[in-house]
């Protein structure tokens, strides 16, 4: 069973909450700013747009929850047999 991610748990690799969506708008920036304040920068916005996937990637990274303890579950006692009884005298399961 693995543990449970989160997007939203700092750790030493990656931010917190506050800093992912900070860094969102930091990474957006350049394309606002050359879709329209100059046309001049489309072309640099159009190189940004394939890096940009790779960067909200690594931002957006989940973080395995340390505080996760697998739930502990109890099965119930296998059937044992009685004294002088075997198992090929029992009955079976009415499943079969």
């Amino acid at each position: 069973m693995s543990k449970p991610a989160s997007r939203w748990r700092r750790s030493t690799v990656t931010f917190g909450p506050l800093g992912r969506v900070v860094w969102t708008i930091i990474l957006v920036i350049p394309i606002l700013f050359a879709i329209f304040v100059n046309m001049m920068f489309l072309v640099a916005a159009a190189i940004w747009s394939f890096t940009l996937p790779l960067a909200l990637r690594d931002v957006w990274k989940k973080v395995p929850n340390p505080d996760y303890e697998p739930p502990i579950v109890l099965l119930p006692d296998p059937p044992t047999l009685k004294d002088g009884e075997s198992l090929h005298d029992r009955r079976p399961p009415g499943r079969w």
